[in-house]
């Protein structure tokens, strides 16, 4: 911090004059003080980032003591307004507080614990044993999309290029590609929702989706540009998503299984060692 805190909070207090109580008690300086709730200059964090100017840090403070004073109105607000019934909050904290540290002591015994390994032979099992449940809601492909303005001298070459499976073929489109359409794009040869290429197309998905059942190919115009697209892979809606497609989501599944059994087998054993030990002692009156 460029300036002392003390000096900022001297400032504060005189030249924007908002009510806040200056004085000195233990070395401590009150900033803002309301419904005899004080903040203090030891209360505040550092709030100032390096490098933040003199006029800036000013702000700064006057940001956070408003709000500093706001909250502690809106909260003897609530003190005056709720029954005491809904003031007793001492149930919900303790059952916070009981939930949080559960809840960082399995993280930590997870970290400690998880085998994170997933082998392909692990995510090929749970694809074949569950492929009924990976049914497509849309169709997927595998495509070449490129978008080239319908009067370059190039559109003839490209046309003759996009449809070849030819690796060197395939390399000259792209290079070509680069260099004089407006866009191109393989997707990495992954696949993708359809829904994604159709997007780029100056046409409804459904009439692209009705193509894909005769031909293996899209060529549409409009007014200014000619859409090319090899579609070198397609399944239908209702079809089965490939595993290649699936890998990520599977091996998602497969670790927070193991991550729920870990954490049952974690509670299991801690229950039983308490009946062992006799730290355990339920009393159920019939």
């Amino acid at each position: 911090m460029k300036y002392t805190f003390n000096k900022i909070v001297l400032v504060i207090v005189i030249s924007f004059a908002v009510n806040f109580l200056f004085s000195c008690k233990d070395d401590r300086i009150i900033v803002a003080e309301t419904g005899g709730k004080i903040l203090y200059d030891s209360d505040i964090p550092d709030i100032f980032p390096e490098g933040t100017s003199y006029e800036d840090s000013i702000r700064l403070l006057e940001t956070y003591a408003n709000g500093w004073t706001r909250k502690q109105l809106i909260l003897s607000e609530a003190e005056v307004s709720l029954s005491e019934s809904k003031k007793d909050i001492a149930y919900q904290l303790e059952d916070y507080r009981t939930s949080l540290l559960i809840y960082r002591y399995e993280q930590e015994y997870v970290n400690r614990h998880l085998d994170t390994l997933i082998t392909q032979e692990e995510v090929q099992t749970f694809y074949d044993e569950n492929k009924e449940n990976l049914k497509l809601l849309n169709p997927l492909a595998k495509a070449v999309f490129i978008k080239i303005p319908t009067s370059s001298p190039h559109l003839k070459e490209i046309k003759e290029l996009y449809r070849s499976k030819d690796e060197v073929n395939v390399r000259d489109l792209a290079d070509l590609c680069i260099q004089v359409a407006d866009k191109y794009d393989s997707f990495n040869d992954q696949w993708v929702d359809f829904s994604v290429i159709t997007k780029l197309l100056p046409q409804s998905s459904q009439i692209y989706e009705s193509l894909m059942e005769k031909q293996k190919y899209i060529e549409d115009k409009d007014d200014i540009y000619t859409y090319l697209v090899n579609v070198r892979g397609y399944i239908s809606r209702g079809g089965y998503a490939p595993i290649d497609y699936e890998h990520k989501v599977i091996k998602s599944i497969i670790l927070n299984t193991r991550r729920q059994k870990l954490l049952s087998e974690l509670e299991q054993r801690i229950y039983e060692d308490a009946i062992k030990r006799e730290k355990v002692n339920i009393r159920i009156n019939e």
